[in-house]
């Protein structure tokens, strides 16, 4: 078993002071509760108070001695990346100092952003409405732009918000309280328009992205082919330079595409010859920034789908479209490694919007359990219950944990490689919302069951979030690959194992960092946060003990053999291939 003992030791000159996990008392303190349990860390000077608790959101300012908070530094340092080096057995403690990225000017002026969007959301958005008529209300559409939802991440320059990760993540949350609108604005910049904003050049750039900021154009994401999912690399889409090499003739078909109705903007990806040093001609991937005006783009009626229903998701169709050598995103041939880029760089934040999913449903699951009656007792009596509760506030804690100490990385630090960390994040969290998502509703019995309740809504819109952006077991062989370097893996059982592995050692790295700071600058709920993290970590300690014994003992290797002689049974059958109970045997 774990025990929660908060260690202190020195970090860098003794002349600094003490430091718990990290977090040093250097004539500082964070904006934070209980001014006593600061003064007993000897870290008391410029401390106020707020009424923001961590719970709500893992950011917290810092407030000095020597005046106002100082503006962040624009001098970012590097970052080695930590899941990377794990594999090679280096734990960079510095992860164990939870990132605090925003200044109190940044922090206040988050909290204002965010009140209207909440306001917003509760009163002028139908989710119900939306899911039932698988469209969202152009009104709806048009308050998102004004409250500037478009351009969160596009620099101020060219009329965006220009917010980091954190705030990103933090908004997040609250998009993800209707997943349909979510989905079309992360559609939109998460994927859409990112390209641009990583790879593109500066007429690129100041073409597009004030359009696609204020919402006079949306944007669309073109990867996904009916011969090709997750294989980014098998696309068949193609893109031919015409004889007086001005222009591109793009044709082909995507699938799936997320705002494809409605984008006046398409980052298509499609092969291209190139010639190799040899003179063989061999086709590479290619990324296209195509205006739907530039004609031979139709799509098809919207797809119906089991959730986000109000999110326009239908087939694009490219037809000799006429694109502009000038609107090569990137390099010639270097189409994969641009999509790549930008899947890696937004999956991040699905920890965000899972806790702010989970967070609503929890809250409205309790009020059911405090409230409902059974037996002569509240169903939150009743200790089944009472441990679902605790273990989704278990999960929801490390969620948050994790998508807010992998945005504070990539905030703080120059071209840091979170990569795998976003993946990480990605994987446990869409896992953890389909999960425990189901035990909310469970809670609630049959009512939960009811479309009058949001419960199976929200169920069905989170489905989704284990497919997007890479499914989870292609993004398990990632993160396990990632770190060991294997181009054909023989085990992928075993590998999938391993990330995990990875998955759970980043989880526990990450509440304990967040739990740290807490108790570091007296959060109200500090003990409540311990308690949290101590909770994770020994179950995330438990599977990983599992996992290990079973890799090194060899019982569920030899079971792996078995599972692989059932499949290839059933699908030499086609189907279920046991004989029935009641088949009556002549012998």
């Amino acid at each position: 078993m774990l025990r929660w003992q908060p260690v202190k030791f020195v970090l860098g000159h003794p002349s600094r002071g003490k430091v718990i996990f990290g977090h040093p008392g250097i004539g500082r303190a964070m904006l934070g509760h209980q001014e006593s349990h600061i003064a007993a860390l000897g870290v008391t000077r410029g401390f106020s108070t707020t009424t923001q608790d961590s719970c709500t959101s893992p950011q917290v300012q810092e407030a000095r001695d020597d005046g106002p908070a100082q503006q962040p530094t624009t001098l970012k340092p590097t970052h080695q990346p930590f899941v990377k080096n794990l594999f090679l057995g280096k734990f960079d403690k510095k992860m164990l100092t939870f990132p605090e990225v925003l200044d109190r000017d940044q922090h206040e002026l988050l909290h204002e952003m965010i009140a209207p969007i909440e306001r917003f959301f509760i009163e002028k958005v139908d989710g119900a409405k939306i899911d039932k008529e698988a469209s969202i209300p152009p009104e709806t559409l048009q308050g998102l732009k004004e409250l500037g939802l478009y351009g969160q991440q596009i620099p101020e320059e060219y009329g965006g918000l220009g917010l980091g990760a954190t705030e990103y993540a933090r908004i997040a949350e609250i998009l993800a309280l209707d997943g349909s609108i979510a989905v079309t604005l992360a559609a939109h910049q998460a994927i859409g328009l990112k390209g641009i904003l990583i790879t593109g050049n500066q007429e690129q750039k100041k073409k597009y992205l004030p359009r696609l900021a204020c919402g006079e154009w949306t944007a669309a994401f073109c990867l996904t082919e009916p011969s090709s999912g997750s294989d980014a690399a098998s696309i068949q889409s193609r893109a031919t330079l015409s004889k007086d090499g001005k222009t591109w003739l793009l044709n082909g078909s995507k699938i799936w595409i997320s705002n494809g109705g409605s984008a006046d903007l398409l980052t298509v990806f499609a092969k291209t010859p190139e010639v190799q040093p040899n003179g063989e001609v061999k086709d590479k991937v290619t990324a296209f920034i195509v205006e739907r005006g530039f004609g031979g783009v139709s799509s098809s009626t919207p797809e119906d789908k089991m959730g986000i229903r109000g999110s326009n998701t239908c087939e694009i169709h490219f037809e000799n479209t006429p694109v502009p050598i000038e609107n090569v995103l990137g390099e010639i041939g270097g189409g994969f490694k641009v999509a790549m880029n930008i899947l890696n760089s937004g999956r991040f934040s699905m920890g965000s919007s899972g806790a702010g999913i989970m967070k609503k449903m929890i809250g409205w699951s309790m009020e059911h359990a405090v409230t409902r009656k059974q037996f002569g007792h509240h169903l939150s009596e009743f200790a089944l219950i009472k441990e679902k509760f605790a273990r989704m506030s278990v999960a929801v804690y490390a969620m948050e944990s994790m998508a807010y100490i992998t945005a504070g990385v990539l905030d703080s630090h120059k071209n840091a490689d979170c990569s795998v960390e976003a993946a990480i994040v990605k994987v446990f969290s869409s896992e953890s919302v389909w999960h425990w998502g189901s035990e909310c509703l469970q809670i609630l019995g049959g009512m939960g069951y009811m479309k009058p309740y949001p419960f199976e809504r929200y169920l069905r819109d989170a489905r989704v979030l284990l497919i997007f952006e890479g499914t989870n077991e292609i993004l398990r062989l990632f993160i396990a690959l990632s770190g060991l370097k294997v181009a054909e893996p023989e085990n992928q059982l075993e590998l999938a194992r391993l990330a995990d592995c990875a998955i759970d050692i980043y989880g526990m790295t990450a509440v304990l960092s967040r739990a740290s700071r807490s108790y570091c600058i007296g959060i109200r709920n500090s003990a409540h946060e311990m308690q949290l993290a101590m909770m994770f970590c020994e179950e995330a300690a438990a599977r990983i003990k599992k996992r290990v014994k079973d890799i090194e003992n060899g019982p569920f290797i030899n079971s792996d053999s078995t599972y692989m002689k059932i499949a290839d049974t059933l699908i030499e059958n086609k189907g279920y291939a046991a004989e029935h109970p009641l088949t009556r045997v002549f012998w």
